[in-house]
Parts: structure tokens; sequence; C-alpha cells
């Protein structure tokens, strides 16, 4: 456990570290806010991304309890294959809403941290998702498994 604890909190440090990068195609404005908090006290929950609508995506992601909430961190090794519009959103079953949509994915490869909205529940959730607005389709899911 405290091997999982080490290897978020690298990964959230990693973001803060680096800028944003650009790589994304979307004409949506970003209203992502990216992790600012350093401290995570415990990996919640853990999945690899596999795609979906005949697109490659892989990688890692987590949801992680900060001293400041929750927050989903993408590892260091997510990867996307590219598409216009894509959104992260937490959904249970690959049935997608709208209204649990955490933000515009920030890029398409390497690790990003997204803050959890405040009403936001352990296992509230079995799956991130990364869709496309523009084709209304997934382009890939995280089964989240509880750690």
């Amino acid at each position: 456990m405290k091997v999982k604890i080490y290897i978020a909190s690298i990964m959230v440090l990693s973001l803060i570290a680096c800028k944003q990068e650009s790589g994304v195609q979307s004409t949506a404005v970003d209203t992502t806010t990216t992790v600012q908090s350093t401290a995570v006290s415990e990996v919640l929950s853990t999945g690899t991304f596999t795609g979906r609508s005949d697109h490659v995506m892989s990688g890692g992601a987590s949801i992680v309890k900060t001293d400041s909430g929750y927050d989903l961190v993408l590892a260091d090794d997510f990867f996307l294959d590219g598409a216009p519009a894509p959104v992260v959103v937490l959904v249970n079953d690959e049935k997608y809403n709208p209204d649990n949509k955490i933000g515009d994915l920030q890029k398409i490869t390497g690790s990003q941290a997204y803050s959890l909205p405040a009403d936001f529940a352990p296992g509230q959730f079995n799956q991130v998702m990364v869709w496309c607005e523009q084709a209304s389709a997934p382009l890939g899911i995280a089964e989240l498994l509880s750690n």
C-alpha cells in the first residue's frame, strides 16, 4: 500500500512540476482545475484504460484522496491516439451522463490530474471514461477497482 501511495505522490508532484502541453484538438473552453495539492493520503481505486470505438487508449487511472478532497490522476503511461473534443467523465457500467463530466482532457499523453467535485463519494462510480463530445462516442474506459 505504501508503494501505491508513493507512486501516486510522484505522479502528482511530476504533474505540478510540468506545464500543460497542448495536443488535444478541441474547440471547448478548458475549465479543468489541475491538482494543486501534493499530499496524497490514500489511493482508493485504480484501473487501466482500454480503447473503444476503434480508438487506441492505454495507461493507468487512479482515484486518490488528498488533503483537499479527491482527485482523478491519469498515469505517466496514459495514451490516446487522438480525437476531437475529448472529455473525462466518471461513469457506471459504460453509461455516459454529461452531468458527471470532470473536464476536458488536458492532453493525449502523459500524467494529468483532475480535482473531483466536492460532492464526490468514493465508490460512487465504477469507471473513468474518455468521451468524444463531437461524435457522441466513448474513446476509452478504465474499470476502477478498489485497493
